[in-house]
């Protein structure tokens, strides 16, 4: 098994009995580098070897732990790692006094760590094999825990050849520790009840049904049918639900994450009439609002529901949505009643929310006889305006949409009705006294033939 893979990942140390480093999933085989003075080789299950990559007096004090005596003595005794209290048994009779190698591995306390041991034939093997590129070294030989006899314990040189040497010569030592990944994801600011147990779910690889929820603000919730990757995902620091927002970093989690969900935002003022999203990351509700667009109007937010002071949409995917705007659009025809070929004002109010100003910015109109064809508002300070006639009457839609670089996109729709032209009522006597005309005119006619 060759071991060439390598990739630079991030350390965290967290206090337990021990410490628990969390990275991406490791496989067999597969080294990679952690905080330029470690690396790790996985050893399958995520388990994985971890190896200081430094050799020298300003990594460990000494040069990799000095030359060593594998014991003082020459004489039967091997001791024995224990796992579960992460130090060595001695034989009985014996002490850590007696074997300098172990000693000083036992006691080193390194980057954080402190459960460091002597590694074991196979562990050096494989790290003079394929490790050699990851680390410094002095070259020499470098014991290992295993013993031949009385006389003789095993050693690795690097480079070279493997060899056994006696037990009280002096030789390098090289420290190694054992771990195992921790790739549940991190999720302490979703403490809802509905979010979801992690530590209960079969396959953290394959979740579906995910929700992330944060009392009193709001959640994040995918359908069934979405299987979403949870392993060593940051949910804490790339995901923000707050007071009417929500923001998500989907570069910094896994591919997975970005698809269709439903966001609940808790504590709104309903009915909410915009939902601004804005591309990025976010850390207020302003940022998102500043500069953002409708997310209705785009197709990225869509079944919206406020209700009971929550609102409730589906997103096609995640960035940063707030409820509401810093803007608002209202619309008007010109009042009036008005015939087919009339001209007929439109006008359009696009107002920052904060101050009640104008917005400057540009506003199109489309009219229900042409919906393909955009129109661009004139601008004044007063208001937007478009003037427009119909060749038909009836009651005509017309949508109008205001943008500007730094406000929401926002869009209207209202109707005119165009009347039809008035044909004159005639009263039963007015029709009599006509007839009566006409036949005194054909009277006449005769007469004089």
């Amino acid at each position: 098994m060759r071991f060439n893979k390598i990739f630079i990942v991030m350390l965290m140390i967290g206090v337990l009995a021990g410490f628990s480093l969390v990275v991406n999933a490791i496989e067999a085989g597969e080294w990679q580098i952690i905080d330029d003075d470690l690396v790790i080789v996985g050893t399958g299950d995520n388990n994985y070897l971890m190896w200081p990559r430094c050799d020298g007096a300003g990594c460990l004090g000494t040069a990799e732990g000095g030359t060593k005596q594998w014991k003082t003595l020459k004489t039967d005794g091997q001791p024995i790692w224990n796992y579960t209290t992460n130090s060595y048994i001695y034989p009985s009779g014996e002490s850590v006094a007696d074997y300098p190698a172990f000693a000083w591995v036992e006691g080193l306390d390194w980057k954080g760590y402190t459960d460091w041991r002597l590694p074991g034939y196979s562990d050096l093997g494989d790290l003079r094999s394929f490790g050699m590129d990851y680390i410094a070294y002095t070259p020499g030989y470098y014991w290992v825990f295993q013993t031949d006899n009385s006389w003789y314990s095993y050693c690795r040189q690097f480079p070279g050849n493997d060899d056994r040497r006696t037990k009280t010569e002096y030789n390098h030592v090289r420290a190694v520790r054992s771990g195992v990944l921790d790739t549940s994801p991190t999720y302490a600011n979703f403490t809802s009840s509905e979010t979801t147990n992690f530590s209960a779910v079969n396959d953290i690889t394959n979740i579906t049904s995910l929700t992330l929820a944060k009392t009193g603000k709001g959640k994040i919730k995918f359908p069934e049918s979405t299987e979403i990757n949870a392993e060593a995902q940051d949910y804490d620091t790339n995901i923000v639900i707050e007071d009417e927002f929500i923001s998500v970093n989907t570069a910094a989690l896994d591919e997975s994450f970005n698809t269709s969900a439903t966001i609940s935002l808790e504590g709104v003022t309903c009915p909410v009439e915009t939902i601004t999203y804005q591309e990025g990351t976010f850390t207020t509700k302003d940022d998102i609002i500043a500069g953002g667009k409708n997310c209705e109007l785009d197709g990225v937010c869509s079944n919206i529901l406020c209700s009971d002071s929550t609102l409730t949409f589906d997103v096609a995917h995640f960035t940063g949505f707030a409820a509401g705007s810093d803007a608002n659009l209202t619309t008007e025809a010109q009042a009036g009643v008005f015939y087919p070929f009339d001209p007929i004002e439109f006008t359009a109010e696009y107002i920052n929310s904060t101050d009640g100003t104008l917005i400057s910015g540009e506003c199109n109109i489309t009219f229900d006889d042409d919906w393909d064809t955009e129109y661009t508002m004139d601008f004044d300070s007063i208001d937007y305006n478009y003037t427009k006639s119909f060749a038909t009457s009836g009651l005509h839609e017309y949508n109008v949409t205001c943008s500007s670089a730094n406000f929401v996109t926002l869009e209207a729709n209202d109707t005119k009705l165009v009347s039809s032209v008035d044909i004159p009522e005639f009263s039963v006597l007015t029709l009599g006294l006509g007839l009566i005309a006409v036949l005194v005119g054909l009277f006449i006619i005769r007469r004089k033939k």
